[in-house]
């Protein structure tokens, strides 16, 4: 069920990090927030929201200087009254406990671990003892206990494997009272964006409880967020045949591998804030032989100033893109990547105007700018359409899907002209699906097909073996509020 969404702020810079609590232990019902900044924002400032009961919040700086650290909070002894920070020192790799006597500001830090480095942590009463422990994720996605005493100290004991696999789960955080005084367990997100809860019940696992998708571009209370200020992307895109995506906060994801029915691997490989595009295309603009695929990217109308920029993004195997402005004006235009004749070397782009309706191929003659366009056809208005080679004929088609959601058949002779024939049907009810777009090589080199994302943001993939479609392939759900590359 998709939760009611209530705004309690807006126009705030993005955290590296932020916790809901009760900081000063009032009893007003208005749960608190602890903030960690981003590098940048005086280096890494915490700041204390204290929850009205008015709504909104009265802030606190309770701390500055805390970049290199990354932290959890909650009651760290047993007679604590307020709740306080455990943090990591990231270059040390050593654990410090900050008290909060006064339900205000931070004593100053207590040193209660070291070896720390690649471990991610939260603070939960594991065995029901009474004491709070950490569980803390290791690189390989094992999840560690470590007990304490609950006067402050960790206890002396070899430490428990208490899980696995939880290399497929990101954002996970300290959940109490959820299903009542005293239950507490993780929530944690999965690639896929997907939000799932893990009962804790005296030293075992209950039954998971997985709620909705759409998470992946949120930053969610009680997680630490690492890499938030880096400027430097070292992911690229690995293949042409890669599921790339927006996601509704403007960060960009390359997703590495799809297999039917698992959750893909997701990489950013660019910051947050980026002007969300129209539409946007992986190819190898350039035709080189680095491996590393480019972008065409159509913007929106006003997005960087002009009216719908066109820019050729150069994927670089450093990571990163080098951009080139390759046209502006393409506002009125709806376009799809592609080798267009039988002899080209370079993809170009196929374009149909929406207000007249006609089709122009502009070539890309040197692998970098484009050529003045040449009409190609007329009366294309209500189409979309994607560039496969659906007979494997060696001759680009377009697929063109209608409003009734029928799919049409425009065969080409190679040479850049449509052949003079009726437009065969090889599809229909495809009104079900949106962000349709044509992939190469999925299956290895030569194959083609089409991959859709359904009404419930489910992915699909239909093979296009020689005319005919061959078995459909289903993927993870959770793409709905993301705009995937070739949409």
């Amino acid at each position: 069920m998709t939760p009611e969404r209530r705004v309690i702020g807006q126009g705030l810079p993005l955290p590296k990090a932020f916790f809901v609590t009760n900081w000063n232990a009032d009893t007003n019902g208005v749960p608190d927030l602890i903030v960690q900044d981003q590098a940048g924002i005086e280096d890494g400032v915490l700041t204390y929201r204290e929850g009205l009961t008015t709504g909104g919040f009265t802030d606190h700086r309770i701390g500055n200087g805390w970049l290199n650290h990354d932290i959890t909070v909650g009651k760290w002894k047993k007679t604590d009254k307020y709740p306080s920070i455990i943090a990591r020192n990231n270059i040390t790799g050593d654990l410090f406990h900050y008290a909060n006597p006064s339900g205000k500001n931070l004593s100053a830090p207590v040193k209660i671990g070291t070896g720390w480095k690649g471990l991610s942590f939260n603070l939960l009463d594991w065995d029901k003892d009474g004491n709070t422990d950490v569980i803390a994720k290791n690189s390989s996605g094992q999840l560690k206990l470590f007990r304490t005493n609950g006067a402050g100290s960790f206890i002396s004991e070899n430490r428990a494997t208490i899980g696995s696999g939880w290399n497929t789960l990101d954002s996970i955080h300290a959940v109490e009272g959820l299903h009542g005084s005293g239950t507490v367990g993780l929530r944690a997100r999965d690639w896929a964006g997907v939000l799932h809860y893990y009962p804790a019940n005296k030293s075992t696992w209950g039954p998971r409880e997985t709620y909705t998708g759409g998470w992946n571009p949120h930053i969610i209370a009680g997680t630490q967020i690492t890499d938030t200020s880096r400027t430097h992307w070292d992911y690229s895109i690995s293949s042409t045949s890669s599921v790339a995506a927006y996601d509704p906060e403007g960060g960009l994801w390359s997703y590495a591998w799809m297999t039917p029915g698992v959750t893909p691997e997701a990489r950013a490989i660019g910051p947050a804030g980026a002007p969300i595009p129209k539409a946007f295309f992986v190819t190898n603009w350039n035709a080189d032989t680095n491996g590393v695929p480019d972008m065409i990217v159509q913007d929106q109308a006003g997005t960087l100033g002009g009216d719908g920029i066109l820019t050729y993004r150069e994927g670089l195997t450093t990571g990163e893109f080098t951009d080139h402005r390759i046209g502006n004006g393409w506002l009125n235009y709806d376009i799809t990547v592609g080798k267009w004749k039988k002899t080209d070397k370079y993809p170009s782009i196929i374009a149909r105007n929406n207000i007249t309706g006609d089709l122009f191929h502009y070539a890309n003659a040197s692998g970098k700018g484009l050529s003045a366009p040449v009409k190609i056809g007329t009366g294309w208005k209500g189409l979309s359409f994607n560039l496969l080679d659906w007979d494997k004929d060696g001759n680009t088609d377009v697929i063109a899907k209608n409003s009734s959601g029928q799919l049409k058949l425009f065969r080409t002779n190679g040479a850049g002209s449509f052949i003079s024939e009726n437009r065969t049907i090889i599809g229909s009810g495809w009104n079900t699906m949106d962000s349709i777009h044509a992939v190469s090589g999925l299956h290895g080199s030569g194959t083609v097909g089409l991959r859709a994302r359904d009404s419930a943001g489910v992915l699909h993939y239909y093979p296009a073996n020689k005319s005919a479609w061959g078995p459909r392939e289903t993927y993870t759900g959770g793409w709905s509020n993301h705009i995937i590359a070739g949409n």
